[in-house]
């Protein structure tokens, strides 16, 4: 199967200055070349977006140029994906507001991990799905604004997929890996559940499937 650059769907990445890299690497690289060791052609492509458009760096010191600001992100993507980090309580975040509000209208996944999950909760998106964070305390500590209600529909656990929200604490970058690739539907649940397997354990698992 040979699928053009220029046909498939993007998959845009949200970044802030000291975004978390470790995050979104296994979903990167998943979502361009596969699941399988094999490189191989997916239907999507990873691209990212800064609130201005500017270079961000991470913790780790990485350096991305992205590939588009808010005001001239395409309309036709597949996902947004909004990667955790330290600057997600700057007022400048509030920016990112519409983007969500725009991605949920048209149906679209919107992911979230790490402190972006805070972000959702706080800013109201929540609400009324399941849900997770790093904590439910750490949700109510920044909800200065008191518009988080969905006390009652968080989730103690790493990963949720409600309603095409889903949300991981920061420490379950593979889980959301994972659920996000499912929701995609990337590839079959077996290679993802091996692919899955692979990368947590450190154990090469070849599915069955042809």
């Amino acid at each position: 199967m040979n699928i053009q650059s220029g046909s498939k769907k993007e998959v845009i990445f949200l970044l802030l200055n000291q975004f978390a890299d470790f995050e979104m690497a296994y979903l990167t690289s998943a979502i361009n070349i596969g699941v399988e060791i094999e490189r191989q052609q997916t239907p999507y492509i990873a691209k990212t977006v800064s609130i201005d458009g500017r270079i961000v760096q991470s913790i780790g010191g990485i350096k991305v140029v992205p590939d588009y600001s808010l005001a001239t992100l395409p309309e036709n993507y597949a996902a947004l994906v909004l990667i955790g980090g330290y600057d997600w309580f700057n007022p400048d975040t509030k920016k990112i507001l519409p983007l969500i509000s725009a991605s949920l209208r048209a149906n679209k996944i919107v992911a979230a991990i790490c402190n972006a999950t805070v972000f959702l909760a706080i800013n109201g998106f929540l609400n009324k799905v399941k849900h997770t964070s790093n904590a439910l305390d750490l949700i109510v500590k920044y909800d200065t604004e008191n518009q988080y209600v969905g006390h009652s529909y968080y989730m103690q656990q790493p990963v949720v997929d409600d309603h095409n929200i889903i949300t991981a604490n920061g420490f379950a970058s593979l889980e959301f890996t994972k659920q996000l690739l499912l929701a995609l539907h990337i590839d079959s649940k077996e290679k993802i559940e091996a692919y899955y397997h692979f990368f947590k354990y450190g154990l090469y698992c070849r599915t069955t499937e042809k």
